[in-house]
C-alpha cells in the first residue's frame, strides 16, 4: 500500500524492488476516455524504464491468441518482441510480426518510374530482414510467427492487425523510442497512438532499459 500520486508511486515502487514488468489494467472507458491525457497507464507507459504491460479488454482478450509484434529493426523493437513472444508462449498464442513503412525504403516517385524492378527488390530485402527475425523468434515463441510488409502509419497497421477476423483482439508489442519525456508524450509516437486505440492488451518496451 503507498500514499502518493499513482504513476510516481507505481514508478518509485518499481526501481526499489528491482521490477522486471510493471502490469497493470485499464479502466475501459471506451476511445474517448483513453484519450484523457492523464491517464495513470500512460503516464506509467511513458516515464517507465521497466517494461509495461497494459490488459484491457476483460475476458475476451486475456488470455491472448495471437501476439502482434511491430518491428522496426531497432534494439528496443527486438526486445519488446523477444517479450511478447514469452508471453504469448505461455498461453500458446500464435505470433505476427509486422514491419511497416510509411513508404517503401529507398524508393521515391521517380526511381519506380525509371526501374521498376527497384522497387521489387527493395521489397524483397525487407522480406528478408523480416523472415529472419521471425526466425528468431520462433525459437522464443515456440512456433514460426508470420512475418508481414505493410505500407502505412505502423500504429494503424498494427492495430487493424489486432482487429483482424472474429477473434479476440490480440496482444500488441510495441518498442518505444528513448526520447525523453517530452518527446514520449507527442501525439504522433506510434506506441502512445497503439496504447490509446488499442480494445486489447498492450506491451510497451522502453528504449531506457536497453541503457542499464
Amino acid at each position: 500500500m503507498r500514499e502518493g500520486r499513482p504513476v510516481e508511486e507505481i514508478l518509485e515502487l518499481s526501481e526499489e524492488i528491482g521490477a522486471g514488468l510493471i502490469v497493470m489494467g485499464s479502466r475501459g472507458l471506451g476511445p474517448v476516455g483513453r484519450l484523457l491525457l492523464g491517464s495513470v497507464c500512460e503516464g506509467v507507459v511513458h516515464h517507465a524504464r521497466d517494461p509495461v504491460l497494459v490488459v484491457r479488454g476483460g475476458d475476451e482478450s486475456w488470455p491472448p491468441e495471437r501476439v502482434i509484434i511491430g518491428d522496426d529493426g531497432s534494439a528496443v523493437a527486438k526486445q519488446a518482441g523477444e517479450l511478447a513472444a514469452r508471453i504469448g508462449r505461455l498461453f500458446g498464442a500464435r505470433g505476427v510480426i509486422v514491419h511497416a513503412y510509411f513508404e517503401m525504403p529507398e524508393i521515391d516517385a521517380k526511381v519506380r518510374a525509371l526501374d521498376p524492378r527497384a522497387a521489387d527488390d527493395a521489397l524483397r530485402r525487407a522480406e528478408r530482414a523480416l523472415q529472419r527475425r521471425a526466425h528468431e523468434l520462433e525459437r522464443v515463441l515456440g512456433s514460426h510467427p508470420q512475418p508481414k510488409i505493410a505500407v502505412g502509419d505502423a500504429a494503424y497497421v498494427l492495430l487493424e492487425e489486432a482487429r483482424e477476423g472474429d477473434e479476440k483482439p490480440g496482444l500488441i508489442a510495441v518498442g518505444s523510442r528513448g526520447l525523453g519525456s517530452f518527446g514520449r508524450m507527442r501525439l504522433g509516437s506510434t506506441s502512445t497512438k497503439v496504447l490509446r486505440a488499442a480494445r486489447g492488451p498492450v506491451l510497451v518496451y522502453p528504449h531506457g532499459r536497453l541503457e542499464d
